[in-house]
């Protein structure tokens, strides 16, 4: 058998296996419709992919364990074509970003998919990663930080701007629930850190103009001029240092 015959009947057998494995993918894609799991309408199939998500991540609080979303994306898009349609044209299924956990393309994708829906965001990342990582991650929401609805923020000081927008949007932040705290530091350096609402540099006033929600840790809250919007309807403050009780109804009966 001549080499160009080989080579002719090897790329016949190749088209034959292609032309295979489409009819079997196309067989298994007209199985799959019969099962229950994808006879279900798709609001209630996306309803229950809400409810396993939110499952996963649990409530935003200052003891989330951020959980990193890869397991839920290969269960949800990976099961079936059906599955995987339904996932991807459900906006709530891409709303809560971990930027321990995702890379930027995975960030961007979140943003992409989530299309206008109000996004929860936890950027709490400790001192283990590197600075440039992290920007490249912030960045991507800073651009969409009016799309923000709920926010932990442990960060360090150097990289807020990377978040937090200085100039305001067209729209209005959106900006509800805020938790924000230190990175594990000793008790000293602690004790340095100013509050980030002290700093409008950090945390811009137009930044949080809707918050309703502030749950503040780990800072060093002196209560002169702590810079709460006076949208605020719940305020909790675990700080180090001790206050006179009259310099603190003073700033809470401004809100």
């Amino acid at each position: 058998m001549s080499s160009l015959s080989s080579a002719t009947l090897i790329q016949q057998l190749d088209d034959e296996i292609l032309t295979q494995r489409r009819t079997t993918s196309k067989l298994s894609r007209r199985r799959n419709t019969l099962l229950p799991a994808c006879r279900l309408p798709p609001e209630i199939l996306a309803l229950i992919f809400q409810l396993y998500i939110t499952s996963v991540h649990g409530a935003l609080s200052r003891t989330t364990e951020a959980q990193a979303p890869f397991e839920w994306i290969a269960g949800v898009t990976h099961t079936c074509q059906y599955w995987r349609e339904v996932a991807l044209s459900t906006p709530m299924l891409w709303t809560f970003v971990t930027v321990a956990h995702c890379r930027p393309e995975l960030i961007e994708a979140f943003v992409q998919r989530s299309k206008a829906a109000p996004l929860v965001v936890d950027a709490a990342v400790g001192l283990k990663h590197m600075p440039d990582a992290l920007s490249a991650r912030l960045s991507l929401l800073h651009r969409v930080f009016d799309r923000i609805e709920r926010l932990r923020v442990e960060l360090p000081c150097a990289l807020y701007g990377d978040l937090f927008p200085q100039i305001p949007a067209s729209t209005p932040s959106s900006l509800l629930q805020l938790f924000l705290g230190l990175p594990g530091m000793d008790e000293d350096i602690r004790e340095q850190s100013r509050f980030p609402l002290v700093e409008n540099v950090l945390v811009p006033p137009h930044t949080i103009s809707s918050l309703q929600h502030l749950d503040a840790y780990n800072y060093a809250v002196k209560w002169d001029s702590c810079g709460f919007p006076t949208t605020l309807t719940s305020l909790s403050i675990d700080t180090l240092i001790f206050a006179p009780m009259t310099r603190v109804v003073k700033i809470i009966s401004n809100l």
